[in-house]
């Protein structure tokens, strides 16, 4: 039985989420599409006039891939637990073009493009196969989110969805309804705005069209219009919502090639987010993270201390189904909306308060530093009358200094003039590898990749 999957990528993030696909599934090259991704003549923000990168929720990069072979859902479950760098992964319905940007016409269209049963029938075979129990006649919501240049908002798309939804069901009654068919038509869809037990996707960006049914047991789901919150099973203390998510960070960590026995750093971590990843994903790392605000510290510091304690504790077991293969990592395992890591053997997380422009590290002594640099008005940089290149220049110097020759630094900031002035102050220090603009959470920014070059630090402290 094959199954059409789609999953919801943070645009600009592709390459490292369809080199994961491929080789967690054995699919051949090409076998994994891009879908549904307007052109960049179609951009309506002029500053990002020619790229491919657009801002807002639905602008999430979408991956199409089709596996096949499962005898089990829980082994399809298992496999898709294992992708970390999608935000979600769903049955694929289809992708469609010519979305007109009317109301009117939309509604037309919507109803003649979705009124058709092809697309529908294999999707929701998947979706009883990944599930661990589904109804006999599931109860439903549509949720829709919508960027672009429309004349209408996403709760006329999911409306009008969910009337193709109601459509289909009269024309085919069993066509949601679970097989063997009943003796008598099945009880009509209920829909439900909370406590659904089928939740169809629609994401509209300028005239392209993604309709999917969520693998997820979320009870919530998707929520005013927005994606979900992707889950942070690692953050059991935090109560900031300026985080990056675990998939964006675990593609910055791919893209700085993190290896086991590797010390990574981030400068400002925050609640902890990139240091646990890469002690949950990544075997036999020590990850060493900081801040200046004593309050996310002492939150970062706790989330470490019960990574770590786990992960002592599975190291005394010597756990037989943990794999130390080198880039394999512990697989995470999804219990409703939540994503659970089984802890990996000798995976150590540090977390000190610190000023990222004086490190209390030694010379050359890191070997990747990944960092998500604060900007906006949750962190008061990059505002108006603001000097972010200042802080930036400033901490740059410092993981120039504490990071080993040949070493990698990888930073995500939409401050891209700040970056490049940086780096013309300190070219003896960094060669450009990549320059990557994504989305993240809607926001268009950049991920810089360095590599750190031979040079000493001019300016470095005596090592104590």
């Amino acid at each position: 039985m094959e199954h059409r999957l789609v999953a919801l990528v943070a645009s600009g993030m592709e390459a490292v989420a369809e080199r994961e696909i491929s080789q967690r599934f054995s699919l051949p090259p090409g076998a994994v599409e891009h879908i549904a991704t307007p052109p960049p003549a179609a951009h309506w923000v002029p500053e990002l006039a020619g790229s491919s990168v657009f801002p807002g929720a639905a602008a999430v990069a979408k991956l199409a891939f089709t596996v096949s072979g499962f005898e089990r859902g829980s082994a399809l479950r298992e496999q898709l637990a294992r992708l970390k760098s999608p935000q979600c992964v769903m049955a694929l319905v289809g992708a469609y073009s010519g979305v007109p940007f009317d109301e009117g016409e939309c509604r037309e269209w919507v109803a003649h493009t979705l009124g058709r049963a092809a697309g529908w029938a294999a999707a929701l075979r998947t979706w009883r196969f990944a599930r661990r129990e589904a109804p006999q006649t599931p109860t439903f919501r549509v949720s829709a989110v919508r960027d672009g240049r429309h004349s209408f908002h996403a709760p006329l798309v999911a409306a009008e969805v969910a009337g193709a939804v109601h459509t289909l069901q009269q024309a085919s009654p069993h066509l949601f309804s679970s097989p063997p068919p009943l003796a008598s038509p099945p009880p009509p869809l209920e829909g439900r705005m909370t406590g659904f037990d089928l939740e169809v996707v629609a994401l509209v960006l300028q005239q392209e069209l993604v309709v999917a049914l969520s693998l997820s047991a979320n009870p919530r789901g998707f929520r005013s219009c927005q994606l979900p919150l992707e889950p942070h099973p690692l953050l059991r203390h935090h109560d900031i919502s300026a985080r990056v998510r675990c998939s964006t960070a675990w593609c910055m960590l791919d893209l700085a090639g993190a290896r086991p026995g590797d010390v990574v750093c981030d400068p400002m971590c925050g609640v902890g987010t990139i240091p646990l990843e890469a002690a949950a994903t990544i075997p036999s790392i020590l990850a060493v993270g900081g801040d200046l605000d004593p309050h996310v510290v002492r939150q970062a510091r706790a989330n470490g201390l019960l990574w770590t304690a786990a992960s002592a504790a599975a190291a005394s077991r010597h756990l037989p189904h943990l794999s130390l293969e080198e880039g394999e990592g512990a697989a995470p395992s999804w219990h409703y909306e939540e994503r659970r890591y089984p802890p990996l053997p000798f995976s150590c997380v540090q977390t000190l308060a610190w000023d990222a422009t004086c490190l209390p590290l030694r010379t050359s002594c890191v070997d990747v530093i990944v960092v998500d640099l604060p900007f906006g008005m949750a962190h008061k940089a990059g505002t108006k009358g603001s000097k972010p290149h200042v802080l930036y220049s400033l901490v740059l110097l410092e993981a120039a200094r504490v990071l080993r020759p040949l070493g990698c630094c990888v930073m995500l900031t939409p401050s891209r003039g700040a970056i490049e002035k940086c780096l013309r102050q300190q070219a003896a220090y960094w060669v450009v590898a990549h320059t990557l603009p994504v989305n993240v959470g809607g926001t268009v920014a950049h991920v810089f990749v360095w590599k750190r070059t031979e040079t000493a630090v001019a300016l470095a402290r005596a090592d104590s």
